[in-house]
C-alpha cells in the first residue's frame, strides 16, 4: 500500500492549496499539507456565542453576546467550523472558483462531525427536518454555473438521512409585505420560500459556506420564519471575525 501511494504521488503530484507545497496522497483532507491543516483556526462552541459564534469573555454567564441579546436574529443557533482566514480562505476560494467539487464532501463530513458532537453534548438535540442550501444571487449562479452551497448541503443531508430541497430562492425585486414586523419584513425581502407548506412547522438547517456580517443568513432565516418554520439552525464552514460589541451580559 505504501508503494502504491508513492507511485500515485509520483504520477499525479498534488500541491497544497494554501502554501503550494507538494502533498502526499495520505495527507489530511481539504487539499492542505499537514502544516497548513494544523493552522486551521477552529471555533470553540463552548467559548463562543451560541447564536453568532462571537467569542465570549471568560466566565460569561450567558451563552449569547451583547449583539444577539440586543438584536436577536431569526435563527436559533449557529454551528461554525473555522475562522475564515488563511489557510481556510484559500481552500474555500478553490472550492468556489476552482471547481474542486470534491471539497464539498470533505467540508460536509467535517460539519457532520460537528453536528454529531452537538447531539452528544445536547441530549435533546436531533437533526433538523430539512437541510436547506442558501441560494446564490442569479447573476452569480449564472456566471459560476453551480451553487457551491448545494455541493456542501447535499452530502451533509445524506449523512443524517434528511431531505435537502431548494426551499429558498432569491427575489429579483423585493415586494411589499404586510402583516409582520417591519424589521422582520425588511430582512426577508430578498428571499422567497418556494413551498411554504413544506416549511411550516418544520425545523430547518440552513447551510452556507462562509458567514461574514450575517445579513444574508438573517434574511434567509426571516423568510423561513415568515413561512412558518418552527426552528432554524445555521451551519457554515467559515466564520469571519467581527469586532465585538459592548457587552450587556
Amino acid at each position: 500500500m505504501r508503494l502504491l501511494r508513492d507511485l500515485l504521488d509520483l504520477l499525479w503530484p498534488r500541491h497544497c492549496l494554501a502554501c503550494g507545497a507538494l502533498i502526499r496522497t495520505d495527507a489530511p483532507p481539504l487539499g492542505l499539507c499537514l502544516a497548513c491543516h494544523g493552522r486551521l483556526a477552529a471555533i470553540d462552541p463552548l467559548a463562543s456565542c451560541a447564536t453568532c459564534a462571537l467569542p465570549l469573555a471568560r466566565g460569561a454567564v450567558l451563552q449569547q453576546c451583547g449583539r444577539c441579546l440586543a438584536d436577536p436574529p431569526e435563527f436559533d443557533c449557529l454551528t461554525a467550523l473555522w475562522r475564515y482566514e488563511t489557510p481556510l480562505k484559500e481552500v474555500v476560494q478553490a472550492f468556489k472558483f476552482g471547481r474542486l467539487d470534491f471539497l464539498g464532501a470533505h467540508f460536509a463530513r467535517a460539519l457532520g462531525q460537528a453536528l454529531a458532537g452537538r447531539g452528544l453534548e445536547e441530549r435533546e438535540w436531533t437533526p433538523p427536518d430539512l437541510f436547506v442550501p442558501l441560494p446564490l444571487p442569479w447573476p452569480r449562479r449564472l456566471a459560476r454555473g453551480f451553487n457551491q452551497t448545494e455541493l456542501l448541503a447535499w452530502p451533509l443531508a445524506r449523512q443524517f438521512d434528511r431531505p435537502c430541497p431548494r426551499a429558498l430562492a432569491r427575489r429579483f425585486f423585493a415586494p411589499r409585505q404586510t402583516g409582520h414586523g417591519r424589521k422582520e419584513r425588511a430582512r426577508a425581502a430578498h428571499f422567497r420560500v418556494r413551498n411554504a407548506r413544506a416549511v411550516a412547522g418544520r425545523s430547518i438547517l440552513l447551510v452556507d459556506d462562509v458567514l461574514t456580517t450575517g445579513a444574508t443568513v438573517r434574511g434567509a432565516s426571516a423568510a423561513l420564519r415568515l413561512a412558518g418554520a418552527r426552528r432554524i439552525e445555521v451551519a457554515v464552514i467559515g466564520w469571519t471575525p467581527l469586532e465585538a460589541p459592548p457587552r450587556t451580559n
